[in-house]
């Protein structure tokens, strides 16, 4: 997950400044022809200074753009070990597929099986019900085996090569009869082990099923975004083309179409960064249940391509 949002940040950064360079490159041609018609006396000096302001605020969003790519590929760079030249781009006919399927109860059932959070938190619970027998133990008699064996040589002037073998097999049988209240403590301590152990395990379990809920709706919500902005976008587009048209026939001013150009960069904008949101979302209700996998990671990368 930490490299796909790197990923997906830098390759953000590279659509935004895409998106403001011909922002700001549509902005040069348009100053130029409001020159040449205010030389000319066919257009206003309101136009010519209308175009110059969103000219110079292009320019410092593209500036900060750049500026955030290269931040976004320093991270990118510093968790894949390598330096980052080239990204592929999301596929020019990005499609929306079923990734998808099941509602929230079904992925909480799967998610119970396979969250490993969830899986740590059972084992904590288990682990703590082993120490609750362990310490009530110590109030039950205990019968230990002892044995032992010792092997010595020894030598003096009138003795020599004097070798003594001593084997002992024995039990011991222990029965407390007062500790000092240490047995009574520790099972006391045990069992709030326990009902702590309990209470994460709830606590994990709600978590995993709220980030379940959280993921499903992002990616449910994230289809039905894309597909209405992919409308808004050739509704954008449509609009900076009529109105190019009607300023030719008087109809519309050079802010009409300042306006809607800066309408479709914001709608390119926005439906680019709903793509890599959905995504992502995709990958993150997969872990989220524990059953992420190499061919998720495949079906996420079928809607990039080399560019």
């Amino acid at each position: 997950m930490r490299v796909l949002a790197a990923y997906s940040d830098a390759k953000f950064g590279e659509d935004q400044v895409a998106l403001y360079t011909a922002q700001r490159d549509f902005l040069l041609e348009q100053k130029k022809v409001n020159d040449l018609m205010f030389a000319k006396g066919e257009a206003a000096k309101t136009d010519m200074l209308e175009t110059q302001a969103k000219l110079d605020v292009a320019e410092a969003i593209l500036l900060e753009a750049q500026d955030n790519l290269q931040n976004a590929r320093a991270t990118l760079a510093g968790i894949v070990g390598v330096e980052i030249t080239n990204l592929d781009s999301l596929r020019d006919d990005f499609s929306l597929m079923p990734l998808v399927r099941g509602d929230l109860n079904e992925w909480k059932s799967i998610a119970d099986k396979n969250s490993p959070d969830l899986a740590a938190a059972k084992l904590a619970v288990e682990i703590a019900e082993q120490e609750i027998a362990k310490s009530r133990a110590g109030y039950a008699p205990r019968v230990d085996l002892n044995a032992s064996f010792s092997n010595g040589k020894s030598e003096t002037i009138a003795t020599q090569k004097q070798e003594n073998r001593v084997r002992s097999v024995g039990f011991q049988v222990v029965i407390p009869l007062y500790s000092g209240g240490s047995a009574g403590a520790v099972s006391t301590q045990a069992v709030a082990q326990k009902d702590r152990a309990k209470s994460d395990l709830d606590a994990t379990r709600i978590k995993v099923h709220n980030e379940l809920q959280k993921q499903l709706n992002a990616v449910r919500v994230g289809a039905v975004k894309i597909e209405a902005l992919q409308r808004s976008v050739a509704s954008a587009q449509t609009l900076v083309e009529a109105t190019k048209q009607s300023i030719k026939g008087g109809i519309r001013i050079n802010l009409d179409l300042l306006n809607a150009q800066q309408q479709l960069v914001t709608t390119k904008r926005d439906l680019a960064q709903a793509r890599y949101t959905y995504l992502a979302a995709y990958l993150r209700l997969k872990v989220a249940a524990g059953v992420a996998s190499y061919e998720d990671m495949q079906t996420v990368a079928g809607f990039f391509v080399a560019k």
